[in-house]
């Protein structure tokens, strides 16, 4: 199997679409299975920013911007 770019949800802060290259097919398919493992367990490759924005869609600047000083 290949490695893919994947679409991540809406931004909630921005509205923006954002995406994420380099996803292994195999490990987005687990991702993407009802029962599944840890983001960290299932994406290891990939750093905390990475795996966040593929959960909830927040890009690593709007993160920053929503919780910085927190």
């Amino acid at each position: 199997m290949s490695n893919m770019i994947v679409q991540t949800p809406q931004c909630i802060n921005c509205g923006q679409i954002g995406y994420i290259e380099d996803v292994k097919e195999k490990d987005y398919k687990i991702f993407m299975s009802k029962d599944r493992p840890k983001i960290q367990d299932i994406f290891p490759y990939l750093n905390a920013d990475q795996r966040e924005q593929l959960m909830t869609g927040t890009h690593p600047a709007c993160w920053n911007q929503m919780f910085n000083g927190i």
